[in-house]
């Protein structure tokens, strides 16, 4: 069984189903996977229920998939999971925040400054040569009176999240790279370690492939890792892999992992200099430029340049708006209209300025 374990360590892909895309019908697939989130007691569906209503785009047919290729088309496990990463999100982000799109300006707005000021875990910017993500986690950066547990896990949720949004590396999923270095008993949670070792293997749909703690402390040996383990499948206990020694040892036994010097670290002696602050910008500028091409999309008056009524509002309101932003994304004037089907379409109208004043915030 090691070295089955071990091959599959190396080899990246080679140990899973869940690396190709799977030929589901989704139609019927989402219509019975709907059917056994019916069956589920109600005590467990409250959050997804508050999803269906309150976010409904975050329930794409396309994210639902995600859970079934995760369970090998299991619909059974992939409803209880799918109910069951609702139940955490609500948990973590809380009403106000637990609904609100997963992008930094949405759910994580109260998080940034104290993840750029504590980067606990990195998504460093290059992958294994097998393709995967690769995690770096620095528990010894922690100060839980600076920055609480519960931050730590929202910002390891939105890793995950952004982990997600390509299906070629969700189904290759992720490794973690841990420097278990200098870690004593003031940097250990019992209760975060249990959440986020089972956010990784239990409530995503993305496979965590190997653990590879790099020079542990005494403190990680007996009271981490024991902790990690209690809450892991059996098949990713057997992908948990200390390393110690030199630097030389470790860089030599991490590029048997599919991990070459280009893509460690330089605390851990390979090449690459992580920086929270570039990668949270670069975030930015990303979901900033999804939301724009969504806002052209649903508010087509506008950038029409027009107000929907015929006149010139819409193109007066464009020309007024915010320094750098494009006049396609100006509100809607505020006159009242209604939709072709005879409707009031003043709704509509004011969700779609709640969409360009969360622009604005992106802006900022």
């Amino acid at each position: 069984a090691q070295q089955e374990v071990t091959h599959g360590l190396i080899s990246g892909s080679q140990y899973t189903n869940n690396t190709t895309t799977n030929n589901y019908d989704t139609v019927s697939t989402i219509s019975r996977l709907e059917s056994e989130i019916s069956t589920l007691p109600s005590s467990e569906t409250v959050a997804y229920r508050q999803a269906q209503d309150q976010c409904p785009d975050q329930l794409s047919d396309e994210r639902k998939m995600a859970f079934v290729e995760y369970e090998d088309g299991n619909i059974g496990n992939a409803a209880r999971k799918i109910v069951n990463y609702w139940e955490e999100r609500f948990d973590a982000f809380g009403p106000e925040r637990g609904f609100l799109p997963m992008t930094l300006a949405g759910a994580m707005q109260d998080e940034v400054l104290g993840w750029v000021q504590q980067p606990i875990w990195q998504l460093l910017p290059e992958t294994d040569s097998a393709g995967r993500a690769i995690l770096f986690a620095q528990t010894s950066l922690r100060d839980f009176a600076q920055y609480t547990p519960e931050q730590e896990l929202r910002s390891f949720m939105y890793l995950l999240e952004t982990l997600m949004e390509d299906d070629d590396r969700r189904r290759k999923g992720f490794v973690v790279l841990y420097d278990g270095r200098d870690i004593q008993r003031k940097h250990f949670s019992r209760t975060l370690t249990s959440k986020l070792t089972s956010l990784a293997e239990q409530v995503y749909p993305i496979r965590c492939r190997a653990v590879h703690n790099c020079h542990p402390s005494k403190i990680f040996n007996f009271v981490v890792l024991p902790v990690m383990k209690s809450v892991l499948t059996k098949d990713l206990r057997l992908r948990i892999k200390s390393h110690v020694g030199t630097t030389a040892d470790l860089l030599r036994d991490l590029e048997g992992y599919c991990l070459s010097k280009d893509t460690i670290p330089v605390s851990l002696g390979g090449e690459v200099v992580p920086d929270v602050s570039k990668w949270v910008m670069d975030r930015i500028q990303l979901e900033n430029s999804r939301l724009a091409l969504r806002l052209s999309s649903m508010i087509p008056s506008v950038a029409a340049g027009g107000g929907g009524g015929g006149g010139g509002s819409g193109t007066n309101v464009a020309a007024g708006g915010i320094q750098g932003l494009p006049t396609m994304y100006a509100p809607a004037p505020a006159k009242r209209r209604r939709s072709d089907n005879g409707d009031d379409g003043h709704h509509q109208q004011q969700q779609q300025y709640q969409q360009y004043q969360q622009y604005q915030q992106y802006q900022q």
